[in-house]
């Protein structure tokens, strides 16, 4: 069983994810802010498999709560933590992009 942690303060938007992905067997926590998100992440239980971040805001400093998300890891340089990814109903630029992708994240547009 999949353990994905959502942070996205956009309720609407969470709860289709929401939807969709517990149609798939996956159990998902979900959050509004990222130091809630941080906070859900340095517990020892439970053990999140997936971290999927909102980035559709464009006034919050990402880079910034991606690597205060990394250092809440009970143990972040194992390589046995979670993955990331942002996602965003908003387009990025490239620059900004390859900076999510740089700090370990994935990034994925939705359209």
């Amino acid at each position: 069983m999949i353990k994905l942690l959502l942070i996205d303060a956009d309720l609407v938007h969470a709860r289709e994810l929401s939807a969709l992905l517990a149609h798939r067997g996956i159990v998902i926590q979900h959050v509004l802010k990222c130091t809630d998100g941080a906070a859900a992440l340095r517990q020892s239980l439970p053990q999140h498999d997936l971290v999927v971040v909102d980035l559709s805001e464009r006034s919050h400093p990402w880079l910034t709560f991606l690597r205060k998300l990394r250092q809440a890891l009970r143990n972040p340089t194992a390589g046995c933590g979670p993955l990331f990814l942002c996602i965003s109903g908003l387009q990025w630029s490239v620059d900004f992009q390859i900076l999510i992708e740089r700090s370990g994240a994935r990034y994925a547009f939705e359209e």
